[in-house]
């Protein structure tokens, strides 16, 4: 039998805290979170946000462009592989 959920939280710098927790989720859902700041979480960008605490700037494509469209943003992230 196959968990509903399940989390990896990890102490990334060694303090003693959380640092990063991963969920997954029912319905292969996946939250990726940073948990408190990192040294260096302003250089933080990707599909995961940029880790400053506002929720309302995460979906900033590589360019530099705000988007609301899930999809676009998604989109905007993904490479070719070789």
């Amino acid at each position: 039998m196959v968990a509903d959920n399940l989390q990896i939280s990890m102490d990334v710098d060694g303090d003693g805290e959380t640092d990063l927790v991963i969920d997954w989720l029912p319905r292969a859902i996946v939250q990726i979170k940073l948990t408190q700041p990192l040294e260096g979480a302003s250089d933080v960008q990707g599909l995961c946000g940029n880790a400053d605490g506002n929720p309302d700037n995460d979906f900033k494509t590589p360019l530099g462009k705000l988007t609301m469209d899930k999809d676009f943003f998604a989109d905007s992230w993904s490479t070719e592989c070789a």
